[in-house]
């Protein structure tokens, strides 16, 4: 006869149920610990992303074409613009500023943000309206500018945010990129100069994904109670979700950065045109007057890799340049 024998079966259900019970409590106490590891994040005291949020609030009329830009002409969007030059300023105040995404750690004051991602879209909007105006008047430096400061909406609206605050500054970037990719040949070599140096420093504040999940565990603990976090820990839905999300976002991290480096080196070798009168045969020939230095690819580690002409001539206008197996560049890889 066995120690197991000598115990009457009738408790050995109760031992699983309090063996449970034990194990459901350490779980909750390790999981009520780890709510408390995140220590509050400090604001500045002047946060340029309250003056954003407050300039996009300001905007008032009704955008044309139902704010399309690329379906609105520019005689629609000049009187849209002009009409609110006091939400540009206080924009721009904001974008000189430090800026940290903040908001309430619940449910709802996720759908008040959700409010405040809509109020700096239509910014955007206003933003670039006023750099197509430029544009279109023949003003390209300034207009370049303009796009330099859609560069760092996006930039200031993603810094402390979570993943929906990332993804819309990169969209708000993107556009930017595009534009000042498509201007590069017309701009002077003194704006040329100026917009690496911001891209330069955009490409150092860039937030990394490990930053934003951070954001998103701060924001789970406020708006969740410890057993649901508890249930989602144990069956795996976290772990799951996190991986899935870094699986797709961290390629559109890499892709940006890359798009933007690229932007750098196009733009530098403009400004190396437009002062020497001639041509660079590599990267390497911008550093360091006009790069720092030659530009990481991301996705590789490598030095980013820039087409060349049939002479060997590096350029800034890449619509006619083909590689070797015959495949046309376009001006953004």
């Amino acid at each position: 006869m066995t120690d197991n024998d000598l115990v009457p079966r009738s408790r050995w259900p109760r031992r699983l149920i309090l063996i449970a019970l034990v194990l459901g409590v350490a779980g909750l106490i390790t999981t009520l610990k780890n709510s408390h590891s995140l220590e509050p994040v400090k604001l500045p005291t002047l946060n340029g992303y309250d003056d954003i949020v407050q300039a996009g609030a300001m905007i008032q009329g009704t955008w044309p074409n139902k704010g399309d830009l690329q379906k609105a002409s520019i005689d629609e969007i000049r009187p849209f613009v002009g009409a609110n030059k006091a939400s540009l300023d206080r924009a721009r105040v904001g974008l000189q500023r430090e800026s940290m995404v903040h908001m309430d750690e619940t449910h709802k004051g996720l759908g008040d943000h959700l409010n405040e991602i809509n109020q700096i879209r239509s910014l955007n909007r206003l933003l670039m309206g006023e750099a197509l105006i430029f544009e279109a008047d023949g003003q390209f430096d300034r207009s370049a500018r303009t796009y330099g400061e859609v560069m760092e909406l996006g930039q200031a609206v993603s810094q402390n945010g979570m993943m929906i605050d990332v993804t819309t500054g990169i969209a708000i970037q993107q556009q930017a990129l595009t534009r000042i990719g498509n201007l590069s040949g017309r701009l002077s070599s003194i704006e040329s100069k100026s917009l690496i140096r911001q891209l330069e420093s955009i490409d150092q504040r860039r937030v990394t994904f490990e930053a934003v999940e951070t954001c998103e565990d701060r924001w789970m603990q406020g708006a969740y109670p410890a057993y649901q976090r508890m249930m989602m820990r144990w069956s795996g839905v976290e772990q799951k979700s996190k991986a899935d999300v870094r699986k797709t976002i961290v390629p559109i991290f890499d892709k940006k950065c890359r798009q933007l480096r690229f932007l750098e080196v196009q733009l530098a070798v403009h400004a190396f045109h437009a002062d020497q009168k001639t041509r660079p045969k590599s990267v390497a020939e911008l550093v360091p007057t006009y790069l720092p230095t030659v530009p990481l690819d991301p996705t590789s580690g490598e030095p980013l890799e820039y087409p060349a002409n049939e002479a060997g001539e590096l350029t800034d206008d890449l619509s006619q340049i083909a590689r070797p197996d015959g495949v046309i560049i376009k001006p953004q890889p």
